[in-house]
């Protein structure tokens, strides 16, 4: 029986931003640009590149105007801001009126709980629904799109919120989302607590309600290792955005960056080993061997991977770049000297 699969996805990679927000070490501005000059050059065309989140939380973006200014004038190329909170929306719309590439930005609201949505958002829900109505207006105003990503949507429900239908709050939020003028909606599994047939049945559901594929992006951090088996049920039901990260990078801000404790965040602990997104390698060899269209060119994008260990100084979690790269390209066991001493 065939599969049925799109013939072509549309990948974004953010290594830069979420991929580097969980480095423990400030990666230079000019490392940074050079990631996204040879993503760009590989073919990328949707990219997130920084965060305006304030600078004593997450330092690793304090050379956000250093890197805007940096950008490869490439008109067909999106650049992504993360926008998570009121005052790092503010500073957003500044960048974007001084003449800054900032191309769409990222807010978020939280369908797991409205106590989870003050934690991390920092406001209730009528708050959040004033603020994204209010954010969508001047962002359009100004040509910036808006996407909203929608945590904790795969999580269990908040046991102090008593049961909660997950999926029909969820749906309720993309329509609401959508009315208020949303270019796109991120589905994400930040924690890794997403199953294959979890995945399958959430986008059933939102592609049947709302069947534009260009409106949903999935985002999933790979924390158990199902996170390439959760992009393949997507694809089946029709998701065709994707996010990764080279090698796997990225995960919770770190909470020590050179040397120095992050205030506000110290307590905080990654969920697991392997906190950060799909890899980017990893998830483009798939395709590529499956015959799906991504226009991306794969052996640049393994040799940037490979560049990227150098950069943050460790073997990354990518497969690929430990197996001969593609399938069918491996070194191939041979075992005849063996069998000659044996004799």
């Amino acid at each position: 029986m065939e599969i049925p699969l799109p013939k072509r996805v549309v990948l974004s990679d953010i290594t830069v931003r979420d991929g580097f927000q969980a480095e423990e070490r400030v990666i230079p501005a000019e490392g940074k640009l050079f990631v996204i000059e040879q993503l760009v050059e590989a073919g990328f065309r949707h990219l997130e590149v920084t965060a305006f989140a304030p600078p004593r939380y997450q330092p690793q973006f304090r050379d956000w105007e250093e890197v805007l200014r940096g950008l490869p004038a490439r008109e067909d190329v999106t650049y992504s801001c993360v926008t998570t909170g009121r005052k790092a929306t503010e500073r957003a719309f500044a960048a974007r009126e001084k003449g800054y590439r900032v191309d769409r930005i990222l807010l978020g609201i939280l369908p797991a709980s409205e106590r989870l949505n003050r934690a991390v958002v920092g406001m209730d829900y009528p708050e959040t629904w004033k603020w994204i109505e209010q954010s969508v207006k001047t962002a359009h105003s100004l040509e910036m799109k808006v996407n909203v990503f929608l945590t904790g949507i795969f999580s269990p429900p908040d046991p102090e919120e008593g049961h909660t239908d997950l999926m029909a709050r969820a749906l309720q939020f993309v329509e609401r989302l959508l009315e208020l003028g949303v270019d796109d909606i991120e589905h994400p599994d930040h924690l890794g607590e997403a199953t294959p047939d979890r995945v399958s049945h959430y986008f059933e559901q939102v592609l049947h309600r709302f069947p534009d594929p260009n409106l949903h992006v999935f985002h999933v951090h790979d924390a158990r290792g199902m996170g390439v088996a959760c992009y393949f049920a997507a694809m089946q039901r029709g998701v065709i955005r994707f996010e990764t990260t080279l090698g796997g990078l990225g995960g919770w801000p770190a909470n020590f960056v050179d040397g120095v404790p992050v205030r506000g965040l110290q307590g905080t602990a990654e969920v697991a080993r392997r906190p950060g997104l799909v890899s980017t390698e990893d998830f483009l060899v798939m395709l590529d061997a499956m015959g799906i269209e991504t226009g991306i060119d794969l052996d640049r994008v393994l040799v940037l991977g490979k560049i990227l260990e150098k950069m943050v100084g460790r073997s990354l979690w990518s497969f690929c770049q430990g197996t001969g790269e593609r399938p069918g390209s491996g070194r191939i066991p041979r075992f005849q000297h063996y069998r000659k001493e044996l004799r």
